[in-house]
């Protein structure tokens, strides 16, 4: 039997060549299942966009004006946020535009969620290809050149705006001009540099959206994440691909557990079986789930925020968390691995809570706009527009619209009417 095991094993590797030497690949079965909208009426599908796009930017605003920071300086200068603040911030290209911004201003986490919803509105569901998604970025870049080509100089405000906005697509656009030519050197050596070669979290940016226009179908989600992420390098084209898919889960599932629990069967691109690697997200999934399991308290309590009153453990416990995620910390806090392991872990955290998540994330600090933007965007979806807390996200709403040009409403009706698909 031995020896028959080995004559298989030399035919098997045999019939990877033909006749000349030359190797040729050996067929594999793929069955991708069609994409089916799921049995919800518009007007449920419209509130669970419009969740996903408030609650993303409420992640955000409240992250912002403490972005960078960690917990113990948040602890020293706040105490405790557990609502929207004033933005004290200087203005930068990635953060906000201006200094000293109202609450409920939001900075490029925002922004990229809208620049991609307008994308998204320009294609249809079985249209999204990364070579038009490059174009399209080279063609948003090209425009702001223009525009500032034509600003009077002696238009400071306008110019200043103009400006930031070039910057803030700047490396953007290099990578993608380079993407879209074609030419595969200029595009390695743009993106080996993208934002200084870290796996920066760049298609965490934007990519949960596609969860709305696949509601209910987090592997049709995930490869169209995994098309577009032409910004991310390695495994970080995986957690931007998951975050699509734990966005298209959110809408339909029942359970903040059930859309977890994708780890263990959504990987179409076969992350698992990378070798010594293995597959960086579910590791983190395991950790997330592991630091909520354990009694874990906290070695010292400075007193329970009145957020927390009535219930002291999940103060405990959400000092635990942190102390568990502590030894993960990236160089940069901007990295793609680090950015899904605090919204997982705030994720398990909250049980489907948004509230708990936001102040779980804003209170870690590190690049919590960016953090609150993708588990806030997930739990909106999750719970829908109308659980979100009222008045956040009028201010929100307001704050975007009025001082940000930004039209989160308009956005969602526009996607919820474009992707819809009604039942006879």
């Amino acid at each position: 039997m031995k020896g028959l095991g080995v004559t298989i094993l030399i035919i098997l590797v045999l019939g990877c060549f033909d006749r000349k030497g030359e190797s040729f690949p050996i067929p594999r079965p793929q069955t991708l299942p069609e994409f089916s909208f799921p049995d919800i009426s518009y007007e449920e599908y419209h509130n669970k966009i419009l969740g996903f796009l408030v609650g993303s930017a409420i992640g955000d605003a409240m992250g912002s004006p403490v972005e960078m920071w960690s917990a113990s300086q948040i602890e020293d200068r706040f105490g405790f946020i557990d609502k929207l603040i004033i933005n004290s911030r200087a203005s930068s290209a990635e953060g906000p535009w201006g200094s000293n911004m109202p609450a409920g201003t939001g900075t490029d986490d925002t922004r990229w969620k809208y620049l991609f919803g307008k994308y998204l509105l320009g294609q249809s569901r079985a249209d999204q290809r990364s070579e038009k998604f490059a174009h399209f970025i080279q063609q948003q870049y090209e425009g702001l050149k223009r525009s500032l080509d034509e600003t009077d100089s002696f238009d400071a405000d306008k110019l200043e705006v103009n400006i930031k906005y070039l910057q803030w697509l700047q490396e953007w656009a290099i990578v993608a001009n380079a993407y879209f030519s074609g030419d595969i050197d200029r595009y390695n050596e743009s993106l080996a540099k993208f934002y200084g070669g870290e796996m920066a979290c760049a298609g965490l940016l934007y990519a949960p959206l596609l969860g709305m226009i696949y509601p209910g179908d987090p592997i049709n989600a995930y490869l169209a994440g995994w098309d577009l992420s032409i910004f991310d390098l390695g495994y970080a084209k995986d957690l931007t691909s998951m975050s699509a898919a734990l966005t298209a889960a959110a809408m339909t599932y029942e359970s903040v557990d059930s859309i977890l629990n994708l780890h263990q069967w959504v990987d179409p691109k076969n992350y698992t079986d990378s070798r010594l690697i293995g597959r960086i997200c579910n590791q983190i999934h395991e950790g997330a789930l592991t630091a909520q399991r354990q009694d874990l308290i906290a070695d010292s309590v400075k007193g329970t925020p009145d957020y927390f009153l009535g219930d002291t453990m999940k103060h405990k416990r959400m000092l635990a968390t942190f102390q568990s995620m502590d030894p993960h910390l990236k160089s940069i806090p901007f990295h793609a691995d680090e950015i899904y392991r605090i919204s997982l872990n705030a994720l398990a955290f909250s049980g489907g809570n948004f509230m708990d998540a936001m102040v779980f994330i804003t209170n870690y600090g590190r690049d919590n706009d960016t953090v609150g933007a993708v588990a806030g965007g997930i739990l909106g979806a999750f719970t829908g527009y109308t659980a979100l807390p009222d008045k956040m996200c009028r201010k929100v709403i307001d704050a975007h619209r009025d001082i940000l040009n930004i039209d989160l409403e308009s956005l969602a009706e526009d996607l919820a009417m474009a992707f819809y698909v009604g039942r006879d």
